[in-house]
């Protein structure tokens, strides 16, 4: 029993003396440095002057990195902002050139229009005028054809020839119409003056007999003017108005010249 004991202690002791040896021979732990980058502790006191340096160094390359990023930033957009109002500049520039190019297209197409139209008025104009001188000269020939075809007038005049008045003065002149015709004739007196007026307008001459006509002067310029008596066969109308516009006239129209001086 006192060998047990003693051997218990003597092996307890022996493992002892082992792992206390070896405790003695390790190598003393090495603390790893800490990183310039890494935190410290605010117990630790201020950092290194060389960490500062570096981080401030850092902070500024960092500023002036991101100033330069800013100012290209700040140009692109200039350079787009230029860009475009150029662009816009020139967009509005060829609107109004287009525009002035239409509007001068226009003024030229209204100016050819009123050419076009001023010429078409001017061969419509020449054309009216051509066919009213043609339209007077078949009148005139026609006239003339009716007064060749009326043959010999069917009165005479006493006075024949010119009659002549004061212009400044209102006169009368009595004239007579002898039906020279072997019928029964009517007659009409036409002035182209309004200041002349005839009493009668209208009558009828048996064969053979005469009419007295008063023919009135009224005050006018120094002119000249005519009268015109107008002689056919009687058609047995009362109305010798209606029966010079319904009748050919057979006798030859008889013209008196009348002087204002």
């Amino acid at each position: 029993m006192s060998f047990g004991i003693s051997t218990l202690i003597l092996f307890v002791q022996l493992i002892f003396l082992v792992f206390g040896c070896g405790k003695k021979k390790q190598a003393p732990t090495v603390k790893p440095a800490t990183p310039k980058n890494e935190n410290r502790s605010s117990v630790a006191g201020p950092p290194p002057p060389d960490d500062a340096a570096a981080k401030a160094k850092e902070e500024e390359e960092k500023k002036k990195k991101e100033e330069e990023e800013k100012k290209k930033k700040e140009e692109e957009e200039a350079e787009k902002k230029k860009k475009e109002e150029e662009e816009e500049k020139k967009k509005k520039e060829e609107e109004e050139k287009k525009k002035k190019e239409e509007e001068e297209e226009k003024k030229k197409k209204e100016e050819e229009e009123k050419k076009e139209k001023e010429k078409k008025e001017e061969e419509e104009k020449k054309k009216k005028e051509e066919e009213e001188a043609e339209k007077k000269k078949e009148e005139e020939t026609k006239k003339n054809e009716s007064q060749r075809n009326a043959g010999k007038p069917h009165l005479t005049l006493e006075p024949s020839g010119d009659l002549v008045f004061k212009a400044e003065s209102i006169a009368q002149t009595r004239m007579e119409f002898k039906n020279v015709h072997t019928k029964k004739i009517m007659f009409k007196i036409k002035f182209s003056d309004n200041a002349y007026q005839a009493n009668p307008v209208f009558g009828t001459i048996e064969p053979g007999k005469t009419a007295e006509v008063w023919i009135t002067h009224n005050k006018s310029p120094h002119k000249e003017a005519k009268m015109v008596i107008v002689n056919s066969n009687y058609v047995g109308d009362m109305d010798l108005a209606k029966s010079f516009r319904s009748v050919r006239p057979t006798g030859g129209q008889v013209t008196v010249k009348l002087i204002a001086n």
